[in-house]
């Protein structure tokens, strides 16, 4: 039995990956991550939105801890509910990412060690946008603007929603958090709500390529869009 109040930890990066009908591209994604992960101790999470072509089985086999819920209950519910479960683990390090292949797996171990280095917050930063059509890159610019209006204090991809949080350093703060549910931008709700308690938490940026979307297609909604608005306005 662990002295009262002392942390054990389980492992040390734990991946929450939100999906909904993403069977193909997590049937990737995850061996992916067991790989580029290699000996660091880790876990992927699966939070499925009642998907219909056997994503959470899929995942099961895989080797992911998989959450079952049984509606659409909006990206922020989702990410944080598999946050939630990376610190009752007693995680180190939170990696958010979406599971339809954008975001490389390669990039995931330096969230990983930039966290464990010391930032309670690292950003995966786009470096290159050329697999996004005309009009989604239009509209990732316009947010990560109204991102930056909102938030700036040198974090300049805050919209990616490719991002790592140190659970050793904000482990608490976590627990109070309380997101918008159906919010599609969780890390800039959850460093505004971090401004509001006055804490100044040390980001890194850590840069990658943006990659295309393999299958299946975008579950960014009216919803995501209206609470995101409402987040930045």
């Amino acid at each position: 039995m662990p002295p009262t109040g002392r942390v054990v930890i389980v492992v040390d990066a734990c991946v929450v990956l939100p999906t909904i009908n993403e069977a193909d591209n997590i049937a990737i994604l995850i061996p992916a991550l067991h790989y580029y992960l290699g000996s660091i101790p880790h876990e992927v999470v699966v939070v499925d939105d009642a998907s219909t072509d056997g994503t959470p089985k899929i995942a099961s086999e895989l080797g992911a801890f998989v959450i079952e819920r049984p509606m659409r209950l909006g990206l922020g519910s989702a990410i944080h509910t598999g946050v939630m479960h990376c610190v009752r683990a007693n995680a180190l390090v939170a990696v958010v990412m979406d599971a339809d292949l954008q975001h490389p797996p390669i990039t995931v171990p330096k969230l990983v060690k930039a966290c464990v280095g010391g930032s309670d917050v690292c950003v995966g930063v786009r470096v290159g946008r050329e697999s996004l059509p005309p009009h989604r890159r239009l509209v990732s610019r316009v947010a990560e603007f109204l991102g930056e209006l909102a938030y700036g204090d040198g974090v300049p991809d805050l919209m990616s929603g490719f991002f790592a949080i140190n659970l050793g350093t904000m482990r608490d703060y976590i627990l109070d958090f309380n997101p918008t549910p159906r919010n599609y931008k969780y890390l800039l709700e959850f460093l505004l709500f971090l401004r509001r308690r006055g804490v100044v938490p040390r980001v890194a940026n850590i840069p990658y390529r943006q990659l295309g979307r393999l299958s299946g297609s975008s579950k960014m909604g009216i919803g995501e869009v209206t609470a995101y608005l409402t987040t930045v306005l």
